[in-house]
């Protein structure tokens, strides 16, 4: 209005799109999200230089693949075992980045950047639980909210 590109008459009525842009967000599986954390931040970790004890990718793979036919067999304390034992892997990792991270002396921190960033999401990723509010369901979109879909309650309606 300053620049008098629109008219304040402009404002009286205003339209709005609600169309919803999809997302490449895969079904909310926190097996999944475990291991792409884990994954994403040691790839992270030998991009800044940090060589790792272990990766736990030969062991995180098998237990991924394991979850998931445990899930699909109905035998669920057998999948929650096997995410658990992903929460611990991905805990080490993160623990063994940080303790590297204090001790060495990194001279380029522009490169540890993304490092941070990945480190920060994958201790939220971390620390959450299956039922907490404000969960994260995927690394590469924090945006990402769980729509709980329903039906539409049917009234019926009385004439008069």
């Amino acid at each position: 209005m300053q620049t008098k590109v629109v008219k304040p008459a402009e404002f009286e009525r205003v339209i709005v799109d609600t169309t919803v842009q999809e997302k490449a967000i895969a079904h909310p599986v926190d097996s999944r999200l475990l291991e792409i954390a884990r994954s994403k931040i040691v790839q992270a970790a030998q991009r800044s230089g940090i060589t790792l004890k272990q990766s736990y990718a030969k062991e995180s793979k098998e237990l991924r693949r394991k979850a998931g036919g445990y899930a699909h067999a109905k035998q669920f304390r057998r999948m929650r075992k096997t995410v658990k034992r992903q929460c611990t892997i991905l805990g080490i990792v993160l623990r063994e980045i940080k303790r590297k991270l204090a001790t060495a002396e990194l001279k380029c921190s522009a490169s540890l950047q993304p490092l941070n960033t990945l480190l920060e999401q994958a201790q939220r990723i971390h620390k959450q639980q299956p039922k907490d509010k404000n969960k994260r369901y995927a690394l590469h979109a924090p945006e990402v909210e769980c729509i709980g879909k329903g039906k539409a309650a049917w009234m019926p309606t009385t004439r008069t």
